[in-house]
């Protein structure tokens, strides 16, 4: 029995329980902070009187959160467990207060964007006048920012490895992301609907690239200083490519932004379309990276040991 128990504790057993989470809770992930990014941008134009970004921020928020719930109770299993997470508030767990969130945004994103459709004359929604324009606005910003870091919040509060040795910078990473993809999304509703304002566009390249700064500065410090995650993020070829992906959605809509000069119909497809589908996909690629770097990261026990700084004991 001795010989079986030391062999059980040698073999590549992982020591802790990793997540289960895989493509719908990326995807949950994914649109959420679509939808948070694209209504703090709305929000945020519309208190700085932009009402062209306020518009298309927030029919873009509404239809980015569509899929969100539906992705979440999918991934939980049972559509009850998201209503024990809801009916049961515990301030120190992330998992409850990003649920209460999502209650709360999905209502400011539901009321935000009727107002805008009654500004616009659309049928139906003449009684959404009554709501207050500015309130909204105001009420709608701090679950939007939340709701855009929050889902790297949850994962720095787990035990996996990867994730709680970044959980200081994944909060600020997601945000970040969020912002950058909610203003690409944004900016490809504007160029479908006629691409013609150049304000507009630039003030939502400036958004999408200042998100994407801080992406690149986070994950900078993250693989500059400190090496186990340095080696987790690049562990594996599919790893390396993801990270290689991020970086490079991220840089390439900078490089197009050059092409401005170029002829208009050039202009249009490369940089007003292409960009920002790269942001989008720049943020997909960051949230499968990380959840499968921390799946893996928890399947491994001798990472698991590297990554919680500790020494693996012998046996």
């Amino acid at each position: 029995p001795a010989t079986r128990d030391l062999q059980a504790f040698s073999s590549p057993t992982p020591v802790i329980h990793g997540p289960h989470w895989k493509w719908l809770i990326i995807g949950y992930f994914w649109t959420g902070g679509i939808a948070a990014g694209s209504l703090a941008v709305a929000s945020i134009a519309r208190l700085t009187g932009d009402a062209r970004v306020a518009r298309l921020g927030r029919y873009v928020a509404c239809a980015a959160l569509l899929p969100s719930p539906p992705l979440l109770v999918l991934d939980l299993g049972r559509p009850e467990r998201f209503w024990r997470m809801v009916s049961h508030v515990n301030p120190r767990s992330p998992m409850s207060l990003g649920s209460w969130d999502l209650v709360v945004f999905s209502g400011c994103c539901t009321l935000s964007a009727l107002r805008q459709a009654a500004t616009d004359g659309l049928p139906g929604t003449a009684p959404a006048r009554r709501l207050p324009d500015r309130a909204l606005a105001i009420l709608s910003l701090p679950p939007a920012l939340f709701l855009g870091g929050y889902t790297g919040i949850l994962l720095g509060a787990t035990a996996v490895p990867l994730w709680a040795r970044l959980s200081r910078l994944l909060g600020p990473l997601f945000l970040a992301s969020a912002m950058s993809t909610g203003a690409a999304a944004t900016a490809l509703l504007e160029a479908a609907s006629d691409g013609t304002d150049r304000a507009t566009r630039e003030r939502l390249s400036r958004i999408e690239a200042t998100g994407g700064a801080a992406e690149l500065a986070i994950f900078g410090v993250a693989l500059a200083r400190d090496r186990e995650v340095r080696a987790a993020l690049t562990r594996w070829p599919l790893h390396r490519l993801l990270l290689a992906g991020v970086i490079a959605c991220i840089v390439a809509p900078r490089l197009l932004a050059l092409l401005e000069g170029r002829p208009a119909a050039e202009r249009r497809t490369a940089v007003h379309v292409t960009g920002p589908v790269l942001s989008l996909a720049g943020g997909f690629l960051l949230r499968t990276l990380m959840v499968l770097a921390g799946r893996d990261s928890a399947d491994d026990p001798d990472a698991t040991f590297r990554l919680a700084g500790r020494k693996r004991p012998l046996p």
